[in-house]
């Protein structure tokens, strides 16, 4: 298994949530609920960092993962709530970061960055957290 950090541009986040569901890396479709990371440009970003195998880095990008038995067993289970058209979307924006081509975090992909440390893998993405407002 791999860590993996998600960066998910804010206009994707609905999307995003239904794919990590749908992969059964979370329970319910809040995994990027609160946006709290922003680029340089003032782009809001949420993220997630957990551990993947190779297997499902490589079936989040594939659209035939949409149509896997045991995947639909998984949505089936958590009440029907992953949108396939939302899924198909977020895999339509999915990119893997390759040091060799780095990119950086952007409104237009989901950025997937395999990586020990995630603050590393946030500092490549060129995000950091935004801090709360004094009330």
């Amino acid at each position: 298994m791999s860590r993996m950090t998600l960066v998910v541009p804010a206009a994707h986040c609905e999307a995003g949530a239904h794919v990590h569901v749908l992969m059964g890396k979370a329970p319910a479709l809040t995994t990027y609920a609160n946006p709290s990371f922003e680029d340089g440009q003032g782009n809001s970003y949420a993220v997630s960092s957990g551990l993947w195998t190779p297997e499902q880095i490589v079936a989040v990008q594939d659209p035939a993962i949409l149509d896997r038995e045991d995947l639909q067993a998984l949505y089936i289970e958590n009440g029907g709530i992953v949108d396939r058209s939302l899924c198909e979307t977020a895999q339509g924006v999915f990119e893997v970061y390759d040091p060799e081509n780095p990119v950086a975090a952007a409104p237009e992909r989901i950025l997937a960055i395999v990586h020990d440390v995630p603050k590393q893998a946030l500092e490549w993405a060129g995000v950091s957290r935004v801090e709360a407002e004094a009330i």
